[in-house]
């Protein structure tokens, strides 16, 4: 658990060490909060609920890395498939392979000039279709591997129509398992907003309880 929420935190770009420092401050203040509240002897319910509220704050906090992964990593699908509108247009226009990557480099984000600026200097030193697998790597989609592949053959067989038409199978291909991972994730969304009122009931009735109790508890002292 601890060594996936460091590797998220090191793929975000985020130091694990401030990130671990607001985590670990956020819960001594809590804790703080909840000994004040013993201390002065607050009501139980309220003691109870922070008490309770803790450990639910730590797994949002910690658990947000992973979804700030998934967004990065949806983002960085999203850039590529863009990108790959470009490298079409240049290489339709007669430019060999290097050269449509150097051109599609100004409308890249950082994240991904490294990343092509890599592949360019990797392409320098080998010309296998290695450089090509190792820049797939950096997205989820499987099919992008295949797109870097159909991509690495215009080199090998030159940028003729039929490596052409096969590139534009694969692209076509990639946005069409863009679109169903939207509808995905759209489907997803609404699940979730579904178990909303559920969990609203679950907590309603935790204080209801709680407030029940407690009152118990003064009846049982007055008498």
């Amino acid at each position: 658990m601890s060594s996936r929420i460091k590797d998220n935190i090191t793929y975000l770009g985020l130091s694990f060490g401030k990130e671990m420092f607001v985590f670990i401050t956020m819960n001594i203040l809590l804790l703080g909060v909840l000994a004040l509240l013993i201390y002065f002897k607050a009501p139980n319910m309220i003691a109870i609920i922070l008490g309770a509220f803790i450990p639910l704050l730590d797994y949002l906090f910690l658990s947000r890395y992973g979804d700030m992964v998934k967004k990065k990593k949806e983002e960085r699908n999203n850039e590529f498939i863009s990108l790959l509108s470009y490298f079409e247009i240049f290489i339709t226009n007669k430019n060999n392979v290097y050269r449509s990557f150097q051109l599609i480099i100004p409308y890249s984000s950082p994240w991904m000039k490294e990343k092509i600026t890599i592949l360019l200097k990797e392409i320098d030193y080998d010309k296998s279709v290695t450089p090509f697998i190792n820049f797939s790597k950096h997205f989820s989609y499987l099919v992008i591997q295949n797109v870097m592949i159909s991509i690495f053959q215009m080199i090998e067989q030159g940028e003729s129509n039929a490596s052409l038409v096969q590139f534009d199978y694969l692209f076509i291909s990639l946005n069409d398992a863009l679109y169903h991972e939207m509808i995905e994730r759209k489907l997803k969304a609404v699940d979730s907003l579904n178990s909303f009122p559920l969990f609203g009931a679950g907590i309603i009735t935790i204080i209801l309880t709680l407030s029940i109790m407690s009152i118990l508890g003064d009846i049982v002292n007055v008498i």
